[in-house]
């Protein structure tokens, strides 16, 4: 007869799976910040799924990410969703096209982010065994994604960033995260 421990917990991805997917999680948050914002919204919840706790999660999140983002309070402290505020920001302010609206966004939220940086690292909250594969694989989406962007329809690519923002928001407020 089989028996069941209800108090076991489900099993753990192995290492392998894990550092897969927190570099496949920080290609895509790469492509993201390149194309608009919002890679933290991909990076922050691969780290959770590792077994990092929030506050690490973050702190290696904001870390992984650093190739294009320099956080500052909000960012620093609350990083995922800062560049889709920012764009909104803009194109209240009149700006349409999304080429010039990222680069400004991208010197904005790059003075933020090494502010963060070296705030995480004075308080040693940076996991980077999980960090270094997500930074370098991060390096190469966003390249990858700067490159596609000048190609794409604008259109295209800000109806991908509502509908993932959208998406992402509602997922988060349903986990409570």
């Amino acid at each position: 007869m089989l028996r069941y421990d209800v108090n076991c917990l489900p099993p753990q991805p192995t290492q392998t799976v894990t550092t897969l997917l927190l570099i496949a999680a920080a290609f895509l948050g790469g492509a993201l910040n390149s194309l608009a914002g919002g890679g933290t919204l991909v990076t922050f919840p691969a780290l959770l799924f590792a077994g990092l706790n929030p506050i690490d999660a973050n702190a290696s999140s904001v870390g992984a990410l650093a190739v294009l983002f320099i956080i500052s309070i909000y960012g620093g402290y609350f990083g995922g969703g800062i560049g889709f505020l920012m764009l909104a920001a803009f194109t209240l302010f009149g700006m349409r096209d999304i080429n010039a609206m990222n680069g400004l966004k991208m010197a904005l939220v790059g003075v933020m982010t090494i502010t963060a940086i070296i705030a995480f690292m004075v308080a040693n909250v940076v996991r980077w065994p999980e960090t270094l594969p997500m930074f370098a694989s991060s390096a190469v989406g966003s390249y990858m994604a700067a490159h596609w962007a000048q190609r794409l329809d604008q259109r295209l690519i800000k109806g991908f960033v509502i509908v993932l923002g959208a998406a992402l928001t509602i997922y988060f407020a349903w986990r409570g995260v």
